[in-house]
C-alpha cells in the first residue's frame, strides 16, 4: 500500500492517486484471494500448507490495509484513535482465526471481512476523489451540537459495527 510511504506520520495528506491506488489494490487483492481459495476447493488441491500461507499473507496485509485506511482519513492527528482502529483490525483477525482453530470451522457473519474491505475501498475512493481533507470537515452530532471530525465519526461507527458483528 502506498499511503504509508507518502504519509509516514498519518498527518500528511497523501496524493489522491495514492488513495485510488490503495483502493484498486485492495479490490484486486480481495478478488484474487477469494478466487484462489475457491479454485483450490474446486480442484480439491487445498492443503494445510496452502491455508497457512494464505492466512499468513492475510495477516500481513491486514496491517497495511488498516494503516492505509487510517491514513486516507488522516487519523494521524488522533494517534489514540489510529491505534485503536488498527488494534481492532488485528484483534478481530486473530479472534476469527482462534475461533476457527477451536471450532474447526470458519464462520462468517452478515457483516464480515468482505463488507469491511468494500467499505475501506469506498473510503479510499472518497479520499481519491475529494481529497483526504474531506474527512477533517467538522460535522454536527445532534441536539448537543457537539462538533467532531468526520474521520472520528466514521472510525467510531465502523469499530462498533465490526465488534458487534464479531459477537
Amino acid at each position: 500500500m502506498s499511503n504509508p510511504i507518502f504519509s509516514p506520520t498519518g498527518r500528511e495528506e497523501p496524493p489522491r492517486w495514492a488513495s485510488a491506488l490503495c483502493g484498486i489494490g485492495l479490490f484486486i487483492y480481495q478478488s484474487l484471494d477469494a478466487i484462489d481459495g475457491k479454485q483450490a476447493r474446486r480442484t480439491n488441491s487445498s492443503s494445510p500448507l496452502g491455508e497457512l500461507f494464505d492466512h499468513g499473507c492475510d495477516s500481513i496485509s491486514t496491517v497495511f490495509v488498516a494503516l492505509s485506511a487510517c491514513i486516507s482519513v488522516q487519523l494521524g492527528y488522533y494517534p489514540r484513535w489510529m491505534f485503536f482502529q488498527c488494534f481492532c483490525a488485528m484483534t478481530l483477525f486473530y479472534c476469527a482465526h482462534w475461533q476457527t482453530y477451536v471450532s474447526g470451522t470458519l464462520r462468517f457473519g452478515r457483516i464480515d471481512v468482505t463488507e469491511a474491505q468494500c467499505t475501506i475501498i469506498g473510503i479510499h475512493m472518497i479520499s481519491a476523489v475529494f481529497g483526504p481533507s474531506i474527512w477533517m470537515t467538522k460535522v454536527s452530532l445532534g441536539a448537543a451540537s457537539r462538533r467532531s471530525n468526520r474521520s472520528l465519526v466514521v472510525v467510531l461507527f465502523f469499530s462498533i459495527k465490526s465488534l458487534a458483528a464479531a459477537l
